[in-house]
């Protein structure tokens, strides 16, 4: 008699594996485990001066590599976007519409940013 724990394949029928193989293609294809550290490669084309800059950051540490450098750059990119649709609905919406809002407001105003 084998004793099988949850993470040994033997614990699992060929049917379950292959029901569970066809939903991680299926959630896969519709995006769902998109957001799960899948990374996609792709080429882009910089100015010589942008290169230079991010070879510099990578060379004193401030970045591991060109990928990390540039994702954490669009990721912040991404942050500052959504924080101006945010702050473009709360205008719309009116200042009345949000008044648990208001003593965060005024210590964010008066607060550096540290942007990472």
């Amino acid at each position: 008699m084998s004793c099988t724990t949850p993470l040994d394949p033997r614990a699992y029928s060929v049917r379950a594996i292959s029901g569970l193989n066809r939903a991680i293609r299926s959630t896969s294809r519709h995006g769902m485990l998109r957001s799960m550290d899948m990374k996609t490669q792709i080429a882009i084309r910089l100015d010589t001066q942008v290169v230079d800059f991010i070879d510099e950051e990578v060379a004193d540490g401030t970045a591991r590599s060109r990928a990390d450098l540039i994702a954490r750059l669009v990721s912040r990119e991404q942050r500052r976007v959504q924080a101006l649709k945010d702050i473009n609905k709360m205008k719309e919406a009116g200042a009345a519409s949000y008044p648990e809002l208001t003593a965060a407001v005024e210590t964010a105003s008066h607060t550096p940013l540290d942007l990472d």
